[in-house]
């Protein structure tokens, strides 16, 4: 039995401590998996027709451990992101963008499996920091500009961003951290990987604990995590599946704009724990330098609870062609509160907790074909998924400061309750050339998605109704020509459209009357992408240089009709195109 004791110069004390291997009896060779994850360092997409970078484990182990691992990813060129929290896993905050495209307007993937857009109100997907624990995150690829045409996206106007998870270790081993810090901060993580069994299998198991209050203001932000995978070889197959949970509550900060800060200081924050102050507030008595309601409420908070997982299967059916098929489930159940003054719990009690409650139940299979045929390598896939999506708003009665981070019933009014059925279908198709002693690679194909929202609307004003984003061409080129050993120059030109959603900012929030007049004329979101870049390499040097151009066409805004904060029925604008 071996220990190893590795420590890192961090903000936090971190205790990592017993590391434990032991060899697997008499294991066989591993057979090669595709989904095998490198622990290489940061490259700039050699050989590829787009602007690629990889953030490997050894980059993302220099993070702070339960760091997003969107926020390793803030050191590339070209891309911005941004949190309330030092972890960068406080959802309400986060923001990622890349090349002014929008976080709602990137791809996002785990192993293939698609998150979604990974918004807060999210209907088709999860963050990444609930959909695996930062410790087993193996590599994260990005493309700027023009994601691979088999990206499992309909969001992807702005690039991709794709996780794949840190396979089980070869040999067995049983790691375990634990991370302390100031604010009552404390994360444990415990890993055990079987190693390569007699059978040809190896798996990990691994289980999360999180636990820390706020840098400022009252309240934690604590989640649970329990991650899993297996890959059993047999032959020149690879059968994997994974099996992620979380649980995660978090106490939200004050929302604070420039004149806020300003007027109230930066370390302004919600009442919390004073809930009398927060009940003379809603009465228009203010203390201090707050002077109006929005200035700050009692407390807000935000639950999750996800289940995600799948299975895939590799197969080389032929010396020259090879398949892969995924099939995948996620089930997601979740509340925002946030305690109101704008809506009463009773005539003596100004302040009642309104939620927004989501519920989501994915199910969906991707599966690919790759075919070689002399100089050609010919790609070709599909992506399936049914998507069932609930949203409600409802309001709960107080007395009190008592706590309520916790999954709330029986509500005293419900604003309005809508039901979406999401059928997404995409196809694509794409050739990869090889010419000239391999120094000349051109790729060129085209994706047709297809998006169908059914949405119904049980109670309340918003819109019910059905509406489709479809486009059955949207091309991709580009080129891939090595000037030598180490430099190399590239190019790509692509289409993409982002299509419609539902639940909270889409088409359906607006009144019945908007929907019924705007959706005819809606179009969804396109934007064309075109990149040329150089690549080089000098010895301990690397890097890239690229310029770009992009028409991002029909922009969508949600007018707000009242306050924001407040939740009106808005209207949905088309407010034209941009040019980056």
């Amino acid at each position: 039995m071996q220990q190893r004791f590795p420590l890192k110069p961090i903000c936090l004390l971190v205790l990592q401590a017993l590391a434990c291997y032991a060899h697997a009896a008499d294991a066989a060779p591993e057979a090669p998996s595709s989904m095998e994850v490198s622990q290489v360092v940061e490259v700039m997409g050699q050989g590829q027709s787009r602007q690629v970078q990889n953030i490997s484990r050894s980059d993302l182990e220099k993070a702070v451990p339960g760091t997003s691992p969107l926020k390793s990813l803030e050191k590339l060129p070209g891309v911005n992101f941004q949190s309330a929290d030092p972890f960068g896993a406080y959802e309400w905050s986060t923001r990622i963008s890349i090349r002014g495209f929008n976080q709602n307007q990137l791809g996002f993937t785990l192993d293939g499996i698609p998150l979604g857009d990974m918004s807060y109100g999210n209907n088709n997907g999860l963050h990444i920091s609930r959909a695996i624990s930062s410790e087993n995150v193996g590599r994260v690829a990005v493309s700027q500009g023009a994601g691979a045409l088999g990206t499992a996206s309909t969001s992807n106007l702005g690039g991709t961003v794709q996780f794949m998870t840190l396979d089980p270790a070869q040999e067995a081993a049983t790691t375990f951290a634990q991370t302390l810090g100031s604010e009552r901060t404390s994360r444990t993580f415990l890993r055990y990987d079987s190693g390569l069994l007699d059978t040809g299998t190896k798996l990990f198991v691994s289980g999360t604990r999180q636990r820390a209050d706020k840098w400022k203001g009252s309240g934690g932000q604590d989640q649970d995590q329990f991650n899993s995978k297996f890959v059993h070889s047999f032959g020149d197959s690879v059968l994997s599946g994974f099996f992620n949970y979380s649980d995660r509550k978090e106490i939200d900060y004050q929302d604070m704009s420039l004149e806020m800060v300003k007027r109230l200081g930066a370390n302004w924050d919600n009442y919390a724990p004073d809930f009398q102050r927060a009940v003379n507030a809603a009465n228009g008595i203010y203390s201090g330098a707050d002077n109006n309601l929005d200035d700050a409420y009692y407390q807000g908070s935000g639950l999750r609870k996800d289940s995600l997982g799948a299975i895939a299967l590799d197969m080389k059916l032929a010396p020259s062609l090879s398949s892969k098929t995924s099939i995948y489930h996620h089930s997601n159940h979740g509340q925002g509160h946030w305690y109101t003054p704008y809506t009463p719990s009773s005539a003596t009690m100004p302040i009642s907790i309104r939620t927004s409650e989501y519920s989501i139940g994915r199910d969906g299979v991707t599966s690919s074909l790759s075919w070689e045929a002399g100089s050609h390598t010919v790609n070709a896939g599909v992506w399936a998924e049914r998507s069932l999506h609930s949203l409600t708003r409802n309001f709960y009665a107080v007395t009190d400061g008592s706590d309520t981070n916790y999954f709330l019933s029986n509500p005293f009014k419900t604003a309005f309750k809508q039901e979406f059925t999401t059928t997404t279908t995409q196809f694509y198709i794409e050739d990869n050339v090889s010419l000239l002693d391999d120094k000349l690679k051109l790729n060129g194909g085209f994706k047709s998605p297809k998006v169908a929202i059914n949405a119904i609307s049980l109670i309340g004003t918003r819109a019910a109704g059905s509406i489709v984003a479809s486009k059955s061409f949207l091309p991709q080129l580009g080129f891939n020509y090595s000037l030598s050993k180490n430099d190399e120059i590239f190019g790509s030109a692509s289409q993409n459209m982002r299509a419609f959603q539902p639940g909270v900012n889409g088409p359906f929030s607006q009144s019945q009357t908007a929907f019924n007049l705007g959706t005819p004329n809606l179009k969804p979101e396109t934007s064309v992408t075109i990149d040329l870049g150089l690549r080089f390499k000098r010895d301990a040097l690397q890097g890239s240089v690229a310029v770009y151009h992009a028409d991002f066409d029909n922009r969508m805004l949600n007018v707000a009709t009242c306050a924001g904060i407040v939740g009106c029925p808005s209207t949905l604008v088309n407010v034209g195109k941009v040019a980056t």
